[in-house]
């Protein structure tokens, strides 16, 4: 199985949301749930976030609180799901 993917996913939507939490625990060191992905959508769709910028015309930067602290995310708007979470360096 030389071809074979190590992280096999139903959709793009949620390997977008295995990427963003393998990302939160690499580099925050917390786990995030999908329910806690789910409301952080919810912060950027009322409103709740602060919009950074855009990277295309349904991909772009936010900051919204995670937890304690506020943290840069990709917000994919088509799909309407988180696709990464940013390092600390990027803010």
């Amino acid at each position: 199985m030389r071809n074979a993917r190590r992280f096999k996913h139903k959709d793009k939507r949620s390997a977008c949301q295995a990427h963003a939490q393998r990302r939160a625990r690499q580099r925050f060191g917390v786990t995030v749930g999908y329910a806690e992905l789910d409301d952080i959508v919810f912060q950027i769709q009322r409103g709740k976030a602060e919009h950074i910028r855009a990277q295309s015309n349904r991909v772009s930067v936010w900051r919204v609180a995670l937890r304690e602290e506020k943290v840069l995310v990709v917000y994919d708007r088509s799909r309407k799901v988180i696709v990464t979470i940013l390092p600390k360096e990027a803010t």
